[in-house]
């Protein structure tokens, strides 16, 4: 099961403070709470036991995002794992914003939604010539019948979404990438996971052609783990990145631009780290767009309910009038 991203921001911040002021990773791992306990206490056995931080990685609990642990990795290898975890809790507390807009953005048209499912079956069942003179009028069965057809579509699609994002299910992306919006967003974290990692790596040490094939692994989408496969045999051929990117729709006009001039001025790590934070400030644009606009199509949705039932019920009613001149 996930954590949420602001817990997992939280703890990272934990640690990282724990590992500035000079305390070891296993110690920090019993100490910093915000994690479930159990996991943090098989995180440090695993160290303590001697496993290598790779190693634990693999065997961490599965609330550990995956992308989130080549960082922990490549943090580790360069010393620098204090400002990974930092990125890593900057990067959840963003991300944990974003939704957390979202949610509430959705509040309002969600409870109208709600409320509009259990009164305009009332409606539906006035007649306008006689009203309701009765319980003996009231068809209980039709009204709970009319109310399910609004609210288990409703609830039912809430609840589905809940239970895929709490158990990271991978239908769950390939529905984000369908909406504008979530598209938006889903490809810009991909690009600054991408650039975050690969500047990650490189600053690790880690060899050119491995630094490309793993900064792909660490995104969740198929163009960038091929792109950097790719990359990585044309290196191993004796080329240069720089002179392949156009190959790749994944990298942008702007992620080759800085590339290029990182590569030629041995600036890459820096310029990579430029290039995160422009691509994760885009994916934020775009939550925060989602935000606003699946809202506003809620509040439609209901307006439209509305004016069709005034309608109806007008209908209905200048029908019953001009009968009784006929």
């Amino acid at each position: 099961m996930a954590l949420s991203h602001k817990k997992l921001a939280s703890w990272y911040l934990q640690l990282a403070q724990s590992l500035e002021s000079g305390m070891n990773l296993v110690a920090a791992l019993n100490t910093c709470n915000g994690a479930p306990a159990v996991g943090r206490r098989l995180m440090a056995n695993l160290l303590e036991a001697g496993a290598s931080i790779d190693d634990m990685l693999k065997k961490a609990p599965g609330w550990l995002p995956r992308k989130d642990r080549y960082f922990w990795s490549a943090g580790t290898h360069s010393g620098r794992l204090p400002q990974t975890l930092r990125n890593l809790a900057d990067q959840h507390e963003r991300l944990g914003s974003a939704k957390l807009k979202l949610i509430f953005g959705a509040l309002y048209p969600v409870g109208m939604l709600t409320l509009a499912g259990f009164l305009m079956p009332i409606m539906w069942q006035i007649d306008f010539e006689k009203g309701i003179s009765g319980w003996d009028d009231w068809d209980m069965a039709g009204y709970l019948l009319n109310v399910a057809k609004i609210q288990v579509p409703l609830w039912g699609s809430i609840a589905t979404i809940i239970l895929l994002s709490t158990f990271q299910n991978p239908v769950l992306p390939f529905l984000a990438s369908i909406f504008p919006g979530f598209r938006g967003h889903q490809r810009n974290q991909a690009a600054a996971d991408f650039s975050y990692a690969l500047a990650a790596f490189i600053d690790a040490g880690t060899p050119i052609d491995k630094a490309w094939a793993g900064a792909g692994m660490v995104t969740a989408r198929a163009n960038y783990r091929k792109a950097g496969s790719a990359m990585r045999d044309l290196i191993e051929d004796g080329a240069t990145p720089s002179e392949h990117l156009k190959k790749f729709r994944c990298f942008n006009s702007d992620f080759q631009a800085l590339y290029t001039t990182g590569e030629k001025t041995g600036k890459l790590d820096e310029n990579l780290i430029v290039l995160g934070r422009q691509f994760q400030d885009k994916a934020n644009r775009s939550m925060t767009f989602a935000s606003i606009f699946y809202p506003a199509i809620m509040l439609g949705a209901i307006a439209i309910m509305m004016v069709i039932s005034i309608v109806t019920m007008y209908a209905a009613y200048l029908e019953g009038v001009t009968s009784q001149f006929d």
